[in-house]
């Protein structure tokens, strides 16, 4: 069975990208002493940017996560997200650590280590997050109810809130 493609989240994704490259080409991109002295703060571009850009990529990646439930089940899902993350995360330490060993400030492992889980902080709160939904879907089956969650996604449109998290709620 071929896979059916949302145009419009692809057409999102693409804009919000544009967006990730412009607002790093005002941060780095503007003088050393523009960088340094966090001055692309004062951008009025950079702040309207830096205001949704990464809360859109975590929106849309919580909707994409809902039909890899819908389809391939929670356990699955997580294992899938998790797989696919995590070495993009240390591939990518490893890169910027050869980077700065090439430039001779690599200081070590713990260089490494910082760069592993701070630099793709974004990426680490999409797994937590996805964690977090897994956990509060558990609770509601194992228990039945009684907890009213919001976890500000949207299910085809509507935004609602009952005794199941909006990403895996039912149709």
């Amino acid at each position: 069975m071929e896979k059916k493609k949302n145009a419009f989240i692809d057409y999102v994704k693409g804009i919000a990208i544009l967006l990730v490259l412009v607002g790093h080409c005002i941060q780095y991109g503007s003088g050393v002493s523009f960088l340094e002295n966090g001055e692309y703060w004062n951008n009025i571009v950079m702040k309207v940017i830096y205001s949704f850009h990464m809360p859109l990529f975590v929106a849309i990646s919580g909707y994409l996560f809902w039909f890899s439930v819908k389809n391939h089940g929670m356990v699955n899902s997580i294992k899938t997200r998790i797989v696919r993350l995590v070495p993009v995360c240390f591939t990518w330490a490893i890169i910027l650590s050869l980077v700065d060993f090439a430039k001779g400030k690599f200081t070590g492992v713990k260089h490494t280590a910082y760069y592993f889980l701070t630099d793709f902080w974004f990426l680490w709160a999409i797994i937590f997050s996805t964690l977090c939904v897994a956990l509060i879907e558990l609770f509601h089956n194992k228990f039945g109810g009684g907890v009213c969650c919001r976890c500000g996604g949207a299910s085809h449109g509507r935004i609602h809130c009952n005794t199941r998290c909006s990403m895996v709620a039912h149709i």
